[in-house]
């Protein structure tokens, strides 16, 4: 029996992260969440000129490891979660360690700049490239191999057939060339 555990239960279970939402949304580890819904808490930045002290509010983020294309967003208003999409909605669902592994090989070609969320997918891809290589390799490989054992068990196979006809036509040629 699958059992569904409520949202407020999993959500709970997430880790959470406290953010800022900023004019382009909420970025964590590189990776930029937006959504229309998170508007209520940008503020313009004509106010934070007239309002010197006017600080953003502090919202608890929370995101699954297992797939980091979402992030739930705590609305206290509601008093509910709301979800919260990449900023590019194109770009796909990977989890935190396909994330780290990407970050670390980022770190390695960017230079001179801060990490961009386009650098970390672009890793991603590449990285994502070898794997499927390794294994379309691998599966051709495997069927290389798989195809050399049948040849050979089949030669083995017909060789066996061979000898054994070769020692029933000399045993019947023996049989008859006795018997005359």
């Amino acid at each position: 029996f699958p059992v569904t555990i409520p949202i407020k239960l999993r959500m709970a279970l997430l880790p959470a992260f406290e953010r800022t939402v900023q004019k382009n949304g909420i970025t964590i580890d590189y990776i930029t969440y937006f959504s229309e819904t998170l508007r209520k808490w940008i503020i313009p930045a004509q106010y934070k000129k007239i309002n010197k002290t006017l600080q953003p509010k502090s919202l608890i983020c929370r995101r699954d490891p297992r797939d980091i294309s979402k992030l739930y967003v705590y609305d206290p208003d509601v008093d509910d979660y709301i979800i919260v999409p990449y900023s590019d909605i194109k770009r796909p669902a990977i989890n935190v360690t396909e994330l780290r592994q990407a970050i670390a090989h980022a770190r390695k070609e960017v230079t001179g700049r801060e990490l961009e969320m386009h650098d970390i997918f672009r890793v991603h891809e590449r990285l994502n490239g070898y794997v499927e290589k390794a294994k379309r390799e691998k599966r051709t490989t495997l069927r290389h191999n798989s195809s050399k054992t049948h040849t050979q068990k089949a030669m083995e196979y017909e060789k066996s057939i061979l000898v054994t006809d070769q020692t029933v036509t000399s045993v019947t040629s023996n049989l008859l060339s006795t018997s005359n």
